[in-house]
C-alpha cells in the first residue's frame, strides 16, 4: 500500500546545499494504528548525515488503489488538459450522433460513471435518482469532476456536482457546456452571488430515511468545514429502529455550498427554530460535533425556553463548553493570525479584496484549526474551487464562534452527554467536562480513544452510536403522543 502525508507538527528546516543526495529517516510510532494510518517522526539528512529538516510528529494515510488512482489523476489533470490533442472516445461518439440524440447518450454515460464511483450496479441508479441520496459529497464530487472534465473536455463547477442532482438534471447542465471551450468558462466563485436561505424542510434535513415508527428523532449537526449532513448518512442503518436520524444540512455546506453560511449564532438559532418546529411531532434529541455542538446547544436551549415540547437529550462532541470564553480555538486562531500580521481574525466580507498571497496565509491558518476528512484535505491544495469554499466556510464559522460571548444565567435541565476524543488536539477533557455547568439535569462524560473527528467510521463511530442508543433507549417504554 502507498501512503500520503496528511498532517505534521513541529516542522523545522535548515537551508541545505541542493547539489547532493538526501536521505529520509522515518521512525514509526509503536502501538496499534487505526484507519489505515501510520504515525511517526521524519528526518531528512544530507549525504554527511546532517539533519536539514525534520517533522516531530507526522501522520501518513494509506491509499487504496482507488484513492491512489483518483489522487494521481487529479494531480495530473491540468497537465493532461494541456497535452490533450485528440478528442476522447465520448466526444467522438457524441460527434457521430445528431444533437437530439446527445441527451440519451449522456444519460447512459453518466449512469455508468456514477455507478462506478458510487460502487452500485448501473441498473440500480435511475436517471431521476438524486445523486445526493446515493452518497454524493465533496470527495465523490471531486472524483466525478476529474473524470467528466477529462472525458467531456468541459469545466464543471464543483458546486454543481456536490449539490447532488439527478442524472437527468446533470445532463441538462452539461449539454450547454459541450459547445464551450474551457477558456470561455470563468469559475471565480468569490464573485458568485449568494442566494437567500431556502426555507423548505427538504433543504435542511437530508439523507433521512423516514421512520414513522421511531419513538424519538435525533437531529444531527455537522462539524466545521464543507461536508455537512453527509456525515450522518449511514447512521440510520446502524442505530436501533426506535431512533429516526435527521441530519441537518446548513447553508454553506454540502449541496448548499453556494448559500451564505450563518455568522451569528442567535440568527441561526432563530431560523432553525422556525424550520424545525413542524418536525417536533414526537420526543427529540440533538447531536452536535465540534461547532455543531454549539449550534445544537443554542437550538436546544431556545426550544427548551420557548415551547412546551422540551428537548429530551443533548449530545455534544469535540467542542469546549460555551462557558469557556473566549473559545480556545478562537484564541489559537487569533495568535496564528497575529503571527502573520493581522490584528484580528479576518471577516468574510473582506475576502474578495484580499490578495491571493494573503488568501494562502488565511487558508494555512484555517487548515491548522479546522478539521476535515483526510481524503478531502488531499484535494484542497490542488482545487481552487474547494479552497474558496473552504475559506468562506472557515471564516464564517470562526466568526460565529468568536462573536458568541453569551453565558446564560438560567441553566436548563435537559440531560447532557459530553463525548471527548482522548487524542483530540483541539479540545481538552476538562473543557468537555465543563458542559456539566450548563444543565441542572443528568450529565454524563465519555472519553473515546480517537481524535477530534472520533465520529468517523475509522475511529470511534461504533462506540459513539452505542452511547447514543443507550441514552435514548428510555423512549422505547414511553407512550407515543
Amino acid at each position: 500500500m502507498r501512503y500520503m502525508v496528511t498532517a505534521w507538527e513541529n516542522f523545522v528546516c535548515h537551508k541545505p546545499s541542493l547539489d547532493q543526495a538526501f536521505w529520509c529517516h522515518v521512525v514509526l510510532q509503536d502501538g496499534p494504528q487505526t484507519g489505515g494510518q501510520l504515525k511517526g517522526s521524519f528526518r531528512l539528512l544530507d549525504e554527511n548525515g546532517t539533519v536539514i529538516a525534520q517533522i516531530g510528529s507526522g501522520v501518513m494515510k494509506g491509499l487504496n488503489k482507488e484513492r491512489e488512482e483518483t489522487l494521481r489523476n487529479y494531480l495530473e489533470a491540468s497537465e493532461k488538459a494541456k497535452e490533450r490533442k485528440n478528442d476522447s472516445q465520448i466526444i467522438r461518439a457524441l460527434r457521430g450522433l445528431n444533437q437530439d440524440q446527445w441527451k440519451e447518450y449522456l444519460y447512459d454515460y453518466l449512469q455508468r460513471v456514477f455507478a462506478a464511483i458510487l460502487s452500485v450496479e448501473v441498473n440500480d441508479l435511475l436517471i431521476d435518482d438524486a445523486l445526493l441520496d446515493m452518497g454524493m459529497d465533496s470527495i465523490v464530487g471531486m472524483e466525478a469532476k476529474i473524470r467528466l472534465e477529462e472525458e467531456l473536455a468541459i469545466l464543471l463547477p464543483i458546486e454543481l456536482l456536490i449539490a447532488g442532482p439527478s442524472i437527468r438534471e446533470l445532463t441538462e447542465s452539461i449539454l450547454p457546456l459541450l459547445a464551450l471551450k474551457p477558456s470561455q468558462k470563468e469559475l471565480d466563485i468569490t464573485d458568485t452571488p449568494l442566494p437567500a436561505y431556502k426555507m423548505d424542510i427538504h433543504s435542511w434535513i437530508i439523507h433521512r430515511t423516514s421512520n414513522p415508527q421511531g419513538k424519538v428523532k435525533l437531529f444531527c449537526f455537522p462539524y466545521g468545514g464543507t461536508r455537512g449532513a453527509v456525515l450522518y448518512r449511514g447512521w440510520q442503518a446502524m442505530l436501533p429502529d426506535y431512533i429516526e436520524v435527521c441530519p441537518i444540512q446548513l447553508p454553506g455546506k454540502g449541496n448548499r455550498l453556494k448559500e451564505k453560511g450563518f455568522t451569528d449564532i442567535e440568527i441561526a438559532t432563530e431560523v432553525l427554530k422556525e424550520i424545525i418546529l413542524p418536525e417536533l411531532d414526537r420526543p427529540y434529541a440533538f447531536y452536535g460535533h465540534s461547532i455543531g455542538a454549539l449550534q445544537a446547544y443554542r437550538l436546544a436551549y431556545k426550544l427548551w425556553s420557548e415551547i412546551d415540547n422540551k428537548p429530551g437529550h443533548l449530545f455534544v462532541g469535540a467542542y469546549s463548553a460555551p462557558t469557556i470564553l473566549p473559545n480556545p480555538v478562537v484564541s489559537s486562531a487569533r495568535e496564528k493570525f497575529k503571527e502573520r500580521g493581522y490584528h484580528e481574525i479576518p471577516d468574510l466580507e473582506s475576502l474578495p479584496s484580499i490578495m491571493p498571497e494573503a488568501k494562502e496565509e488565511i487558508f494555512a491558518v484555517l487548515h491548522s484549526i479546522v478539521s476535515e476528512s483526510q481524503e478531502l484535505q488531499a484535494f484542497w491544495h490542488e482545487s481552487q474551487e474547494l479552497q474558496q469554499y473552504f475559506l468562506r466556510s472557515g471564516l464564517t464559522e470562526l466568526q460565529m464562534v468568536r462573536d458568541y460571548n453569551r453565558v446564560e444565567t438560567l441553566h436548563f435541565d435537559v440531560p447532557i452527554t459530553a463525548i471527548h476524543g482522548k487524542k483530540d488536539d483541539k479540545v481538552t477533557a476538562s473543557e468537555m467536562q465543563a458542559w456539566l455547568e450548563l444543565t441542572q439535569g443528568p450529565f454524563t462524560f465519555h472519553a473515546l480513544p480517537g481524535g477530534h473527528l472520533f465520529l468517523h467510521e475509522d475511529q470511534d463511530q461504533k462506540q459513539l452510536l452505542k452511547i447514543i442508543s443507550r441514552d435514548l433507549e428510555k423512549y422505547t417504554s414511553m407512550i407515543e403522543f
